[in-house]
């Protein structure tokens, strides 16, 4: 069986390939890449040979996929290679009539890390990169934590009869 995702880059991304047997999670073809980053050969079961595990991950696709969806994708933390990961599975039909899936695995912490990282206007960690760091810490640690919420009652009317100029002191007032 050829490949034809055999060292692809999409937009300066590796991308990280293999197929499947969604039902054993066993490996049927390795990508150059894979083979070549992670030494995955035919007939390794996938998340014991990526990720060291016992049991394929909680936000594997292939659940999904074994659930009856055609494709899926999940972001994952892995910790072991510290990095995030885009891990996307599509189902396929292959000449003898089983079923196999291809999957591919795209490291995205670059993309990941070229999130805003501060506001401009105050200087606190933006919305979008707490996302990201949340993901990460969530993903690396169990234990609980807590958020603390402020919400500025009636912000917007602040703004619109004090103007924006003064909405934007409060803010930086709050974020002090």
């Amino acid at each position: 069986r050829r490949s034809n995702f055999d060292g692809a880059v999409v937009n300066g991304l590796g991308i990280e390939a293999f197929i499947i047997d969604p039902s054993t999670f066993v490996v049927d073809h390795a990508g150059e890449n894979m083979v070549t980053l992670h030494g995955l050969r035919k007939g390794d079961v996938c998340y014991k040979k990526l990720y060291d595990l016992d049991s394929p991950c909680e936000d594997c696709p292939l659940h999904q996929i074994n659930a009856g969806q055609l494709s899926a994708s999940s972001a994952h933390y892995n910790a072991h290679d510290n990095r995030w990961e885009n891990i996307a599975a599509s189902i396929m039909e292959t000449s003898d009539g089983s079923t196999r899936c291809a999957v591919s695995k795209v490291d995205i912490t670059s993309t990941l890390d070229k999130v805003q990282t501060h506001d401009t206007l105050t200087g606190v960690l933006g919305f979008d990169r707490f996302a990201v760091d949340a993901m990460r810490i969530t993903a690396q640690n169990s234990e609980c934590g807590f958020i603390t919420v402020i919400n500025i009652a009636n912000f917007r009317r602040l703004n619109e009869n004090m103007g924006y100029e003064f909405g934007n002191s409060v803010l930086i007032a709050v974020s002090d």
